[in-house]
Order: structure tokens, then C-alpha cells, then sequence
């Protein structure tokens, strides 16, 4: 349980950084992906998690693997950007497959209590 803790907190911080280095306001991201800016506020402070459809949009939009989104990698910022924001599986910690194993079992599951309002 305190490992998802961890992740929720590092897809909220990544969502933010990305949204700022990205130069965007919550209105704009919001826009962008048809949310309301309010939901954006909520994922970048944790409250509310985002669903998978939406991970998969802020991928797209930030040009960032969906591991990276959600903080499953090991591998510094720097390294990522030199990569031009793409790792693969291999750069993952077992402990970080583990969770993104765990996470994907989970959505396939169809108990995502995580429901985008």
C-alpha cells in the first residue's frame, strides 16, 4: 500500500513538472485533453487519480513513456531527456515492473475505483 502511496505522489509531481516545462497553464492541459481545468488541479495535487485513458493522453501530449508518468523509473530526468523521453522495460527497477505488472492487472481487472467524473 505505501508503494502505491509513492506512486500517486510521484504521477501527481509528474503531471505538474510536466505540465510546467511544457509551458502550460491547468486551462490549457485541460483543454487539450477535454477535462476541466479543476481536474487537472486534482490530479497534480494527488486528490483524484486520473484513469488510464487519460495516463495514456498525458503520455501523448508530454511525448513521455506512461512508466515515466507515473514514476516507475529509476533512470535521472536527464537521462530520460537525452533519450528524448523514451525508455524501455529493460531501464525499469524489478520493484518498478513489479508495480506497472501490478497496475496493468489491476486496469484489465475492471475495478478501477479511480472513475474520472
Amino acid at each position: 500500500m505505501h508503494e502505491t502511496l509513492q506512486t500517486m505522489d510521484k504521477t501527481a509531481e509528474n503531471i505538474r513538472r510536466l505540465r510546467m516545462r511544457a509551458g502550460m497553464t491547468q486551462q490549457e492541459l485541460a483543454d487539450r485533453l477535454h477535462l476541466s481545468r479543476s481536474s487537472i488541479a486534482n490530479y497534480e495535487t494527488g486528490s483524484r487519480q486520473p484513469g488510464m485513458d487519460v495516463i495514456a493522453s498525458l503520455s501523448a501530449v508530454f511525448q513521455v513513456p506512461v512508466a515515466s508518468l507515473l514514476g516507475l523509473d529509476e533512470s535521472p530526468s536527464e537521462e530520460r531527456e537525452e533519450q528524448g523521453g523514451a525508455l524501455s522495460l529493460a531501464a525499469l527497477s524489478k520493484e518498478a515492473k513489479a508495480s506497472l505488472l501490478a497496475f496493468y492487472s489491476f486496469l484489465l481487472s475492471g475495478e478501477n475505483v479511480f472513475v474520472p467524473r
